[in-house]
């Protein structure tokens, strides 16, 4: 099979708003431009341009972390919308002042930047209230394809996704089954020659099973010639929970996610991506980083410094370095979890932790390239092994090199047990699928803002929990095995439900 780069839905989502937020802000500029100097095309406006790129990148980057481009934050109210879009704008024009204060042949004239500003904050809250609309509603329609009982199970763990994120319209059927599911029949696959296709289905989500079975297959490959797309379940949860329930994970999808990771991007970006955001991080937070370990001196007797044996990329073992947040005989028994208000932690430590700040040494192991900045978080070996036996598919994250943040960092809260430990896997996995430079970018924003507001909370997560226990219902009844669901019991073996 061809190794085909996929951008994931919650980047492309992202890239589109961010692009256009931008633009937005300099066709502002450039509208006032031309009234000031009456002239479609002001010579001016292109000595502006460096000044307005950089402006309007602050802008989007501000909106992003205030949660202006996630599909899963549209319940903003118009006021607190309006001080979104306005601190966004601040933050705007003071990086485009600044560089015309550098750079003088880039300086903003007052009447072009006073023209400019009661065009641009409509502008912005337009695209955002257009966004709003845009997914409040279906954005495609789908069809689940039911040839068993197992299948009509699907349904179900689509439900729990919600309808506007699955789309979900009814079934198409094939061979003899009789579906019993309360949703609308739409068709039998079999007459899709001899009979119209239902014009409001544009995707057809099936299981891998599907596609081992010769006529199944045959039927799904001529509806794409239809303009209809087959669809894994497993992707509909991956779109719409940007993580992979590790029920419905099997070799199928591993090899399929392997084949659409960009090595290029791995071997040579990634490395220079890393080199250069540790060295302006470190340099950045060095007042911070000074401060913090003057805090852990002063109120609490031992190192500052907390060193620690972590499993990195293909298990190669490395010393991690982070500020201590505990006291020196925290692991006087062994190596055991944290815990949500663990008495080991100091008082100065747990403010540390809640912002991040006991990780800024990371950044040394980082430049020495035993980890990258944005990756699965390093677990300690002893708890690698344990985890290893406990949760399939769990050394696939050490098939990367192991981040500062991560994808499962800025959409789980710390964890401290197994169940933790899984859930942060489903993040992990999307992006070692997904992995890429606009992914990574974006992770650092979401980082910021995780930073800000000092954690992640338990509502980020709560739809791929409710699906998981969904799919967990069942585990007991349904196997996946190399991309083939089968009856757990042999009494399900006819099809009936076990």
């Amino acid at each position: 099979m061809a190794s085909v780069q996929h951008r994931s839905r919650h980047c492309s989502i992202a890239v589109w708003h961010f692009s256009l937020d931008v633009v937005l802000y300099t066709l502002a500029f450039y509208g006032a431009a031309i009234i000031r100097f009456r002239d479609p095309l002001p010579d001016k406006f292109y000595l502006y341009l460096p000044a307005l790129i950089c402006g309007g990148l602050a802008m989007a980057s501000v909106l992003y972390v205030l949660g202006m481009y996630s599909v899963r934050r549209l319940d903003f109210g118009r006021r607190w919308n309006l001080t979104m879009v306005t601190i966004g704008l601040v933050a705007g024009l003071l990086i485009t002042l600044a560089i015309g204060s550098m750079i003088f042949s880039a300086r903003v004239g007052r009447g072009v930047l006073l023209g400019a500003l009661p065009a641009v904050i409509p502008l912005i809250l337009t695209h955002h209230y257009l966004v709003q609309r845009r997914f409040a509603g279906i954005s495609e329609r789908c069809a689940l394809l039911v040839t068993s009982a197992l299948d009509e199970r699907g349904a179900r763990w689509l439900a729990d996704l919600g309808r506007r994120s699955n789309g979900l319209v009814g079934i198409i059927t094939a061979g003899d089954y009789k579906p019993v599911i309360d949703l609308p029949v739409l068709g039998r696959l079999e007459d899709i020659e001899s009979q119209p296709w239902p014009r409001e289905v544009r995707r057809i989500i099936c299981s891998t099973h599907h596609l081992s079975d010769e006529l199944i297959g045959r039927d799904l490959r001529s509806l794409r010639f239809h303009g209809v797309d087959p669809i894994a379940m497993t992707t509909v949860f991956e779109e719409s929970l940007h993580a992979v329930p590790l029920q419905l994970v099997d070799s199928w999808w591993l090899l399929n996610a392997a084949e659409q990771i960009d090595m290029r991007y791995i071997r040579k970006f990634k490395r220079l991506f890393d080199i250069f955001v540790s060295l302006s991080l470190l340099i950045l937070s060095a007042p911070l980083l000074l401060g913090a370990m003057l805090a852990v001196r002063l109120t609490s007797p031992g190192p500052v410094f907390y060193r620690q044996e972590r499993s990195g990329r293909m298990g190669t073992r490395f010393t991690c370095y982070k500020l201590r947040s505990m006291r020196p005989d925290a692991e006087r028994d062994g190596a055991r979890w944290s815990a949500d208000n663990d008495p080991r932690v100091t008082r100065v430590g747990a403010l540390l932790r809640k912002f991040r700040i006991d990780e800024i040494p990371q950044l040394v192991n980082v430049l020495r390239g035993e980890m990258s900045f944005v990756g699965p978080r390093p677990e300690r070996p002893e708890f690698v092994d344990q985890l290893s036996r406990e949760i399939p598919c769990y050394r696939e994250r050490l098939l990367v090199q192991p981040g500062l943040t991560g994808w499962a960092q800025v959409n789980y809260r710390y964890g401290s047990t197994v169940d933790d430990a899984r859930r942060k896997l489903e993040y992990d996995l999307y992006y070692i699928k997904h992995m890429s430079l606009l992914l990574d970018v974006f992770i650092l924003l979401d980082t910021v803002r995780i930073v800000i507001r000092g954690g992640v909370s338990d509502a980020s997560s709560a739809t791929l929990r409710r699906v998981v226990d969904s799919i967990r219902e069942d585990s007991g009844r349904v196997v996946v095995r190399d991309g083939v669901t089968t009856p757990a019991h042999p009494s399900a073996a006819d099809g009936t439900p076990a």
